[in-house]
């Protein structure tokens, strides 16, 4: 598993990708580096990462999963570190809970929510963890992000959530001789 993996890494350019993002000095930057990363690893693998995604009880892929998640962790480290050596860090922010930020908002589900649920391009996809990851772990006020396109067609509604159907139940009239309190 950790061969497909560094494969995939390889085709998205890993090597070519970590150097951009560690001669990136400036912090805004190095984020949106980072964030054009992901897409491209995303976008190059998605058939692998889709089916990996799609097959989640299997103990390989489950492997796979751990694996990937511990690499972009390990990706996300240094530039973190890089961040707070710069003073760029957001104050009372640690460099894990930094990381464990970045690693939530630039995972495969986020890009495939956003490219196949909302029907957003790449372009788009990269502003939207830009923009939240500047916001979330930097100093200082991020500019405004121009917001992703609105998708031609939007997804087909399906039955409602879960939580949607929960909430409704839990309004429902009290059952037949519970008191209510006043």
């Amino acid at each position: 598993m950790s061969a497909l993996l560094g494969r995939l890494e390889d085709d998205a350019g890993a090597a070519v990708w970590r150097a951009r993002i560690d001669a990136e000095v400036d912090p805004r930057a190095k984020l949106e580096r980072f964030a054009q990363w992901s897409r491209q690893l995303f976008s190059t693998g998605s058939d692998v990462i889709a089916a990996a995604l799609g097959a989640g009880g299997d103990p390989m892929v489950l492997e796979l999963r751990t694996q990937g998640d511990r690499n972009a962790r390990e990706w996300l480290g240094p530039v973190v570190a890089a961040l707070a050596d710069a003073g760029a860090l957001r104050a009372g922010l640690s460099q894990r809970e930094a990381v464990d930020r970045a690693w939530m908002f630039a995972g495969p589900e986020v890009y495939f929510r956003a490219t196949d649920g909302c029907g957003w391009d790449g372009d788009a996809y990269e502003r939207w963890p830009t923009s939240l990851l500047c916001d979330q772990l930097l100093t200082g006020p991020a500019p405004v992000a121009a917001t992703a396109p609105v998708a031609a067609t939007a997804p087909v509604a399906g039955p409602a959530p879960a939580a949607a159907t929960w909430s409704r139940s839990r309004r429902a009239a009290p059952a037949s001789g519970a008191r209510r309190r006043r």
